[in-house]
């Protein structure tokens, strides 16, 4: 009885044992999960401090659609993305096409880093995916970005003509935004109606520095501008932009592949084809502007019709 009774007292105790190393093993589990939580809740994912204290920022959700849309149309060139596909996921090329959209976004991405560590800023939260706030409302991070994909596209893209048109493409979808979101703007396609062009152009650059993509504007238009229109449907004028978006990258894009870029001068492209009127840059050469402020494009206009 006595060794049945140690042994039942033993087996009791085993057990009794059982019971508090494992009250112990879920209190440790307990506690080991509320400190996971609690780094987690007060842990910030990382943010490129530069980014964050750079002096101008645009508005998050333009410039987010401007960078994804710039990297989109670099997709879109049939040399690079293929045709478009018929069925979105479903497409027997889908998976094809997502790991050449992620190798090109990780060679846009492993730029854009190599840039912001040459000018000795914060590194990029990825290299991987898109920027996303601060680092994409950063007027310097956002250049750098648009450079890094222009940079890429360059390489990528042969021929002038390919070229012109990929810039185009982008300011064909940066305008059609921007004209979506202005409500006064509301050309009137009459490509004798200078004075209409001028207004609405007014009111779409209006739109552009409420994005806070553009500090400021101006024109310059010579004497008797009407009337040269209305009598040889060519005319020329100054337009003055301030601190134009993406300006940095356009100047050096332009230095080193000859092709002029500029995001906004694309815009107001679009603006007056609406008009059926051809816009060209007179003697354009961003790489002589460096600085951002006052930018100065001559424009020659000309009726198509």
């Amino acid at each position: 009885c006595i060794l049945l009774t140690k042994c039942s007292d033993a087996c009791q105790a085993s057990h009794i044992h059982r019971r508090i190393k494992m009250k112990q093993i879920i209190i440790f589990m307990l506690c080991a999960s509320y400190v996971l939580n609690a780094c987690s809740a007060t842990e910030e994912p990382y943010v490129a401090e530069d980014a964050k204290n750079d002096e101008h920022h645009y508005q998050e959700q333009y410039a987010e659609y401007l960078q994804k849309m710039t990297f989109g149309s670099l997709m879109d060139v049939d040399t690079i993305g293929g045709p478009p596909l018929d069925g979105g996921r479903k497409d027997p090329r889908f998976e094809e096409f997502k790991r050449t959209t992620d190798n090109l976004l990780a060679q846009v991405g492993k730029l854009y880093a190599s840039e912001l560590a040459a000018r000795n800023l914060s590194a990029p939260r990825s290299a991987s995916t898109y920027p996303v706030s601060p680092e994409s409302t950063s007027a310097t991070y956002f250049d750098i970005f648009d450079y890094a994909t222009h940079k890429v596209a360059m390489l990528l893209i042969n021929g002038k003509r390919a070229r012109n048109e990929y810039f185009k493409r982008i300011g064909r979808r940066a305008y059609e935004l921007g004209r979506a979101q202005c409500m006064e703007y509301d050309p009137t396609h009459d490509s004798e109606d200078l004075r209409g062009m001028r207004s609405s152009l007014n009111q779409l650059l209006d739109k552009m520095m409420e994005l806070k993509v553009l500090k400021g504007y101006g024109t310059v238009w010579p004497k008797g501008a009407y009337e040269k229109w209305e009598e040889k449907g060519k005319v020329t004028f100054d337009l003055w932009l301030d601190a134009p978006i993406g300006w940095g990258a356009s100047a050096r894009i332009f230095e080193e592949e000859g092709v002029a870029s500029t995001l906004l001068a694309r815009v107001v492209e679009q603006h007056f084809s609406a008009y059926l009127v051809e816009a060209k840059e007179h003697n354009f050469n961003p790489s002589q502007q460096k600085d951002n402020t006052r930018v100065t494009i001559r424009w020659k206009l000309e009726g198509v019709l």
